[in-house]
C-alpha cells in the first residue's frame, strides 16, 4: 500500500504513513482537508489538493457511519514489492504474505489459510492455536515430491512409484514413500519438517491473487511439525531465502532510510532472533539506510545475507519501514551542477573542450574522450536514482559524442582549426537546437510506432529518447521505451531485459499512472510471446476497452480467441 508523510508543525516529516492509518487519523478529525501531506517528505500539499486520496478518505468515514467495516480480512496479497508508490492512484489495499502469516499467528488462529494464485495452485496451511500444524500445496513446482527428487533424497523412479501407490490407495504422498520402503518413517518426518519451512520462506517471496481463511478445528497432524507462533516464521525467512533474492528486492530501497515501527502485540524478540539479528535490528535508529547497515554489520557472503534476511523479516512483518531516500537530494543536487556545466561547455571551442593543445594526437584526444564520457555515461546515475540527473548526463553525453565524432582525427582537427580562425566569434562546434527535438509527444510515438512495425527499433528508439528530453514525465513515452528496448534486444540476441522484467516494469508504471491502452497493449503482446494466452486476452480486451480504434488488437484477440476453440 502506497504510503504518505505528514508535517509536524515545527517543519520535520512525520512518516512514512500507510492510508490505514491516515483513515484512522481522518476518522479521529485529527486531520482534515488543510493537512499537508507528501509523497517524498519533502513537497507538501493539503489533502484537499489529492482529490483522488481526499474521496477515498470520505469514502472510509461514509462506510464507518452505516456500519461497514473498511477494512476487509480478505485482501489480495503479493510477495515483497522493491517500489514504492509515486502517486494517489493506487486505490487497492495489498499485504505481504508475511504479515498475513503474522496476523494469524497473533490472533492465535483455527482452521486453514489458502493462499490462492491463478494458474499454479492453492497452498493451503492449518492452524492450530496459531501455530503451522501442516503445509498442503497444489503447486508441483513446491510439491514435497519434487523437492525430495531434488534433494536427491528420492530416485525419479521411486517417486513415479510413490504417486502411482498414492493414487490407487487414495492417500497422501507421504503415506506412500513409506508404505512403499523407499524412506523410513523417521527420515520422512525429518524432511517434512524441513520442507514445510521451506515451502513457508518461498511463499513469501510468491504473489498471490487472494488470502482466505476458514475458521475451524484442526485436528493434531499426522506429522508433527513442532513449529512455534513467530519462531518458524524467522526460520523459514533463513532457510529459504538467498542473498541474490534479496538484494534484488531490495534494489529500489537501499539507500532509504529505515525508521523502527513498534507494533502491538509483537517484537523481534517473540521471533527467537540470533543475537546477531537483534543488534541489527536495534541499530536502525532512522538515520541509516539499508547499505549502512551491510556496510557495518556486513562483510562476506553469510554477514551480507543476514543483514539482509533480518531487514527483510523485520520490514514484511511491519516492525520497520523505508523512509526518504537518503541520496535523492544530493544526485539532485549534483544535477543542477551539471546543468551549468553543460552552459558553459557550450560556450567552449572542441580544443578546450577536451583539454587538448592543437597538435594533439589522435591517442591524446581518444584519452580525454574517455574519461569525460566515463564521467558524463548516464549508466553511472544508479538504477533508481534521480531522474533529472539521468537526464542531464544523457544530454552532456550525447553532446560529447557528437563533439568527438566531429574531433576525432588530425584531419578533422584541422578542418575545424582552419574554420575557426575564419570565424573568431565562433565559440561552439556546430550547436544549434534541435527544433525536432521538440516535436509535440504524439507525433514521436506515432513515427516511433510506424519504424517499429518494420522492425527498425533502434531508429524507433531515437524518437522516444528525443521526447524524453523534452517531456520526462510522459509515461506514454516510458512504456515506449521499455517496451522498444525488449524488442531491439531480442533482434539483436542480446540477453538483457528479460521479457519478465519487460513486463514487471509496465506494470509498475501503469499502477503508478493507470491503465493507458499502449501499455495494455503492450502487455498483451508480451505475456502471448511468452504463451500466457489467458493474460494476453486479459491485457489485448482492457486496451481495446480504452482505445476502440485499435484494430490490431481486435485482430489478435480474434486470433487467440479462434487457437483456444481449435482442437
Amino acid at each position: 500500500m502506497e504510503t504518505v508523510f505528514l508535517r509536524h508543525r515545527c517543519g520535520t516529516p512525520i512518516g512514512p504513513l500507510t492510508h490505514w492509518t491516515l483513515e484512522v487519523l481522518w476518522d479521529a478529525l485529527i486531520i482534515n482537508e488543510d493537512t499537508p501531506v507528501s509523497l517524498d517528505g519533502a513537497t507538501f500539499v493539503p489533502i484537499a489538493q489529492q482529490q483522488v486520496l481526499l474521496e477515498h478518505l470520505r469514502t472510509v468515514v461514509q462506510r464507518l457511519n452505516h456500519g461497514a467495516d473498511p477494512w476487509p480480512e480478505n485482501i489480495p496479497v503479493r510477495a515483497p514489492t522493491s517500489g514504492t508508490a509515486s502517486s494517489f492512484t493506487q486505490r487497492r489495499p495489498y499485504r505481504s504474505t508475511l504479515s498475513v502469516l503474522l496476523h494469524h499467528a497473533l490472533k492465535r488462529s483455527n482452521g486453514v489459510l489458502e493462499l490462492q494464485r491463478v494458474e499454479e495452485g492453492t497452498i493451503r496451511l492449518s492452524y492450530r492455536d496459531g501455530k503451522i500444524v501442516a503445509v498442503d500445496v497444489e503447486d508441483e513446482s513446491l510439491s514435497l515430491i519434487q523437492w525430495l527428487v531434488k534433494q536427491k533424497l528420492v530416485p525419479t523412479s521411486q517417486a513415479e512409484k510413490a504417486e502411482e501407490v498414492a493414487n490407487s490407495m487414495e492417500s497422501d504422498i507421504g503415506s506412500a514413500i513409506v508404505s512403499s520402503g523407499i524412506l523410513s518413517p523417521h527420515v520422512y518426518f525429518e524432511k517434512v519438517i524441513v520442507w514445510s519451512l521451506i515451502t513457508l520462506g518461498r511463499c513469501m517471496l510468491i504473489e498471490f491473487t487472494n488470502a482466505h481463511f476458514a475458521s475451524l478445528a484442526i485436528d493434531p497432524p499426522s506429522v508433527p511439525l513442532g513449529f512455534d507462533r513467530f519462531g518458524s516464521l524467522l526460520q523459514a525467512v533463513r532457510e529459504a531465502t538467498e542473498r541474490g533474492q534479496l538484494e534484488a528486492h531490495f534494489s529500489r530501497q537501499k539507500h532509504h532510510l529505515l525508521v523502527a515501527s513498534p507494533m502491538e502485540g509483537f517484537t523481534m524478540e517473540d521471533a527467537k532472533p540470533k543475537p546477531r539479528e537483534l543488534r541489527i535490528l536495534r541499530a536502525i535508529d532512522g538515520k541509516l539506510t539499508l547499505s549502512n547497515l551491510i556496510d557495518r554489520f556486513g562483510g562476506n557472503e553469510e554477514r551480507n545475507r543476514d543483514v539482509l534476511r533480518t531487514i527483510f523479516f523485520a520490514f514484511e512483518s511491519g516492525l520497520v519501514i523505508f523512509g526518504a531516500d537518503a541520496q535523492l537530494a544530493t544526485e539532485e543536487a549534483a544535477a543542477k551542477a551539471l546543468v551549468q556545466e553543460w552552459a558553459d561547455l557550450q560556450q567552449k571551442d572542441l580544443f578546450a573542450l577536451f583539454g587538448v593543445r592543437t597538435l594533439a594526437t589522435d591517442e591524446e584526444v581518444l584519452d580525454s574522450y574517455t574519461a569525460l564520457a566515463k564521467r558524463f555515461h548516464p549508466d553511472t546515475v544508479r538504477e533508481h536514482g534521480a531522474e533529472s540527473l539521468r537526464t542531464i548526463k544523457k544530454k552532456l553525453f550525447g553532446y560529447l559524442r557528437e563533439s568527438y565524432q566531429e574531433f576525432d582525427t588530425a584531419t578533422k582537427r584541422a578542418a575545424y582549426l582552419r574554420e575557426h580562425k575564419h570565424d573568431p566569434t565562433r565559440t561552439t562546434h556546430r550547436y544549434r537546437i534541435d527544433m525536432d527535438t521538440f516535436t509535440p509527444v504524439e507525433s514521436r510515438l506515432k513515427k516511433a510506432d510506424h519504424l517499429a512495425s518494420v522492425g527498425q527499433y533502434g531508429e524507433a528508439l531515437e524518437h522516444i529518447h528525443k521526447g524524453l528530453m523534452v517531456s520526462a514525465e510522459s509515461h506514454e513515452l516510458e512504456l515506449s521505451r521499455i517496451y522498444l528496448e525488449y524488442l531491439e534486444s531480442r533482434q539483436h540476441n542480446h540477453s538483457e531485459p528479460t521479457i519478465g522484467d519487460t513486463i514487471r516494469m509496465i506494470r509498475e508504471i501503469m499502477e503508478t499512472h493507470g491503465d493507458v491502452a499502449r501499455g495494455c497493449s503492450y502487455l498483451g503482446q508480451l505475456y502471448q510471446v511468452a504463451k500466457k494466452t489467458t493474460h494476453a486476452l486479459h491485457f489485448y480486451r482492457k486496451a481495446l476497452a480504452l482505445n476502440p480504434h485499435l484494430t490490431s488488437v481486435q485482430s489478435e484477440i480474434n486470433y487467440l480467441e479462434q487457437t483456444q476453440q481449435d482442437p
